[in-house]
């Protein structure tokens, strides 16, 4: 017993004795000049992309925050995250599987797609790599990820918030994730009170996404449903369920007496580039009360190629 404890009072001495100075070298400026500089250099060295990295901050046991990452390319910028912060748990276990506690950002800015250039080393390794963990982000949270009027071709900005957690198996090279995102501008009457929740995976080896689940909620409109894409052989299905309770918030102005609901489903076949849509649903409208003229309940069917 008094071995054992003697141990583990040697062993944690000695975990201080390397923390205590590299916490206190962590903070100087030569370090955060070091740390930036290397991680710029290799991502212009493996990808091609300009990244700048600004007011860099790390502390023990890995905490990484910065007031803004930027990253361009040759015909401009790409990419600015404001705010962006990475809670690390390091573990004996980090060769085998690497756990992110939380990845955050008050703001992503996306100006265009980036056109990365791979280098004949990150070729040549591919998937032979050593080094290949699993890796598990336990909480992402983004405040605002935009799209900037430039990448989406509109007159206006779209932007969204999003929550997620993200698992990444390396043997079978597939990527599990779960989200929750809210659309924030535009903003659409009946629309401002709105969640988006995925499941799904995508299987990097098939090249194949699968969203077991897609909810949409709002004070108008809701909707469920799945959908498979296999992007290898060029296939596509799925259903989308839709709702809605009442019709008259999709007019404009409010009529005395309207009522009605609408509902249906839409079915997704084919293949991705030609997909085939087949829409189906029931429309029923109450009129205001009067003396001429009646609406009976309306179903449809459609097919789209």
């Amino acid at each position: 017993m008094k071995f054992i404890l003697k141990f583990v009072v040697v062993s944690v001495i000695a975990l201080l004795a390397a923390v205590i100075p590299l916490s206190l070298w962590l903070n100087t400026d030569e370090a955060k000049q070091q740390i930036s500089g290397f991680v710029e250099n290799f991502l212009e060295e493996e990808f091609g992309i300009d990244v700048s990295i600004e007011g860099l901050d790390i502390s023990l046991p890995i905490i990484i925050d910065a007031s803004e990452v930027s990253c361009k390319d040759e015909q401009g910028e790409i990419i600015s995250i404001k705010n962006p912060r990475i809670n690390i748990i390091p573990s004996l276990m980090s060769f085998w599987e690497v756990t992110i506690w939380s990845l955050s950002a008050d703001e992503i800015r996306l100006f265009k797609e980036p056109q990365l250039r791979m280098s004949k080393n990150n070729q040549k390794s591919g998937n032979r790599a050593l080094f290949n963990p699993n890796i598990i982000i336990k909480d992402i949270n983004f405040s605002s990820i935009v799209l900037d009027k430039k990448f989406t071709d509109q007159e206006q900005d779209i932007s969204f918030s999003l929550d997620s957690y993200v698992m990444y198996k390396s043997e079978k090279q597939v990527i599990d994730c779960s989200l929750i995102g809210q659309l924030l501008s535009p903003s659409i009457d009946n629309f401002t009170d709105n969640q988006l929740e995925v499941v799904g995976k995508y299987d990097l080896r098939k090249d194949l996404v699968d969203l077991r689940s897609i909810k949409f909620i709002s004070q108008v409109l809701n909707i469920d449903g799945k959908l498979l894409a296999d992007i290898k052989k060029d296939k596509l299905s799925g259903i989308i369920n839709y709702n809605v309770d009442d019709v008259t918030k999709l007019v404009p102005q409010k009529i005395e007496g309207l009522g009605g609901s609408f509902s249906g489903n839409i079915n997704l076949d084919g293949s991705i580039s030609i997909p085939i849509v087949k829409p189906s649903g029931n429309l029923d409208i109450r009129l205001p009360k009067n003396d001429y003229f009646n609406y009976y309940p309306l179903s449809f069917d459609g097919d789209f190629r």
